[in-house]
Order: structure tokens, then C-alpha cells, then sequence
């Protein structure tokens, strides 16, 4: 494992590869890049990316104004005749 960048203290990223060999041959390899990240600033982060994803949604959606309905009272049935 490697440490990629230190140098935000909110957020570190890391490296690491595993390596499987049998009889001396590589059978397989795998490279995984990882962050860990504090939640406050990830709060931030995904703030501010839903707020870009929002204002680049087509069409605006606006908000659509229904009529009051009938609310039933216990035992009381509405809209059945």
C-alpha cells in the first residue's frame, strides 16, 4: 500500500496491488485507488454536485398545484358512494 497524497487533511488518498502467483507464474492482479474522506467534507462535496446536477436537469420541472382533497375523519369514508 502507498500513500498517494497527503496533503489535504480532509482527504487521503491511497494506493495498493495484490499480486497472486502460483508455481512462480503471476495468475492475477488487482489495483485498487482509494480515498478516505471526513464526512463533513464529504457532506460538502455532495452538496455542491447535487446542486450541479440539479441546475443541469432539463427540463425544469416546476411544481405542480393540486386541488385540496377530502380528508376522512375516523370511521368516515370519502370519495365512496
Amino acid at each position: 500500500m502507498t500513500k498517494v497524497d497527503g496533503s489535504k487533511p480532509a482527504r487521503q488518498e491511497y494506493s495498493a496491488e495484490v499480486v497472486i502467483s502460483q508455481g512462480g507464474e503471476t495468475k492475477a492482479r488487482v489495483r485498487a485507488d482509494y480515498q478516505i474522506v471526513r464526512t463533513r467534507a464529504l457532506v460538502r462535496q455532495e452538496d455542491m454536485l447535487a446542486a450541479k446536477a440539479a441546475a443541469a436537469a432539463e427540463p425544469e420541472v416546476l411544481p405542480r398545484i393540486c386541488e385540496a382533497t377530502p380528508v376522512a375523519r375516523r370511521g368516515e369514508r370519502v370519495g365512496a358512494s
